[in-house]
């Protein structure tokens, strides 16, 4: 099916960077790629566990994406210069992102949409942590979105 590899691409190779690129003036769209990195290792780790087999995301999941998902909320939001509710707030946005690309698979399952359909839905799909992200933006202070630069952090 066509459908991984555009989700894929629209997700990483075009949502995440922009995300990445935006994190200059919001830091909540920024962390948003991390919500759906880690909702994604989280869902192949318990598929693996509920299923007692391998699948095809577990080792990824458990050596790089929930560990460095755990990293970046520990370096963001524990240690870091951030609100852990804007760090929570990106990770929830991540995480629906995850929710949303299966109602289409879903939808493709039960016979509401076809193969471009599905398509079509996964490439639109690979902006949504940074539309969902800008949403959420509206409910924080402006301060509190403004990347920090790590010269200006104390030295611990």
């Amino acid at each position: 099916m066509s459908f991984y590899p555009v989700v894929n691409i629209s997700l990483m190779w075009f949502g995440a960077p922009l995300a990445a690129y935006i994190c200059r003036r919001n830091v909540l769209i920024g962390l948003s790629s991390w919500g759906l990195i880690m909702a994604n290792g989280f869902v192949h780790s318990a598929g693996g566990i509920a299923e007692g087999t391998y699948n095809t995301g577990l080792w990824t999941a458990a050596v790089l994406f929930i560990p460095l998902s755990l990293w970046v909320i520990y370096a963001c939001a524990v240690r870091g210069p951030y609100s852990g509710k804007v760090v929570g707030a990106a990770i929830a946005a991540g995480a629906v992102t995850h929710a949303v690309l299966f109602v289409g698979y879903g939808m493709f399952k039960a016979g509401v949409i076809g193969n471009a359909g599905l398509v079509v839905y996964g490439a639109v799909v690979g902006f949504t942590p940074i539309i969902l992200a800008a949403l959420a933006s509206r409910f924080f202070k402006p301060e509190l979105l403004r990347p920090v630069s790590a010269l200006s952090l104390p030295r611990v």
